[in-house]
C-alpha cells in the first residue's frame, strides 16, 4: 500500500484497522480486498435467507460480519452488524437490514477506491493546466490535520485552499464542501478530502 494513508475514508477508519495489524500494511490491504470479494452479494444472501424462514442462517451471517468489520476499522458497519443480528432474533429484521446494507455499500466504496489508489488503477480528474498540485499538497495536508483535531482553525485553513484552487478542475468539489465546515462537520470533511487526495495522488501531469 502506499507510505502515506487518509486516515479514514467513510464508514472505514484505516489507522484503527492497521494499528490492529500492528502497523501491517500490506496485511490490511489482503484482509480488505478478500472482504471485498466474499461480501459483494451479502445483503441479497442474508435476505434470501431471510425469505426462506432460514432466521439462523441469516443471524451467522450477520454476527460473522460483526467480527471481521471490528477487525479491519469498520465500526458503523460492526454497529449495524451487530443490531441486525439483534433485529432478527427479535423477528423484526426489515429496517435494520436496510441499515445494514446501506453501510455496507459505504464500505465497500471505500475498500475500491483505497484499492485502486494501491493499484494506480483509479481514473484521474480531467487535467487541468492550471492545477498546482505541488503548491496545494502543503494546503491540503494542513486542512487534513486541523479537521482530524477539530481545530477551529481548519475554516482558516479551508479559505485559504478555496483562494489556492481557484478556477482549477477540483473547485467544484472543494467549494462543497463549505456547508458542511460552516457546520463543524468535520468527520464528512475529512473524509471527503481523503477521497479527493486518493483521486490527485493518481494524477499523471
Amino acid at each position: 500500500m502506499p507510505e502515506k494513508l487518509p486516515r479514514s475514508l467513510p464508514c472505514l477508519d484505516i489507522q484503527a484497522g492497521i494499528k490492529q495489524l500492528e502497523g501491517n500494511k500490506d496485511l490490511y490491504s489482503k484482509l480488505l480486498k478478500k472482504f471485498a470479494e466474499c461480501n459483494h452479494d451479502l445483503v441479497e444472501k442474508i435476505a434470501g435467507h431471510l425469505a426462506n424462514n432460514q432466521d439462523k442462517k441469516a443471524r451467522l451471517l450477520a454476527h460473522s460480519t460483526k467480527g471481521v468489520s471490528g477487525s479491519i476499522g469498520a465500526t458503523e458497519l460492526y454497529l449495524a452488524s451487530a443490531a441486525l443480528e439483534s433485529a432478527i432474533t427479535q423477528g423484526k429484521p426489515e429496517k435494520a437490514l436496510h441499515d445494514f446494507a446501506t453501510t455496507l455499500r459505504t464500505v465497500l466504496q471505500s475498500i475500491t477506491a483505497l484499492l485502486h489508489d494501491q493499484e494506480h488503477n483509479d481514473p484521474p480528474p480531467a487535467a487541468g493546466k492550471d492545477l498546482d498540485l505541488e503548491a496545494l499538497s502543503p494546503l491540503l495536508n494542513e486542512l487534513d490535520t486541523l479537521l482530524q483535531t477539530g481545530d477551529f482553525k481548519a475554516l482558516e485553513s479551508y479559505v485559504a485552499l478555496q483562494q489556492a484552487v481557484g478556477e482549477t478542475v477540483i473547485a467544484e468539489e472543494v467549494n462543497s464542501w463549505e456547508a458542511s465546515l460552516n457546520l463543524f462537520e468535520y468527520k464528512q470533511v475529512a473524509e471527503k478530502l481523503a477521497m479527493l487526495q486518493i483521486k490527485l495522488r493518481n494524477r499523471s501531469l
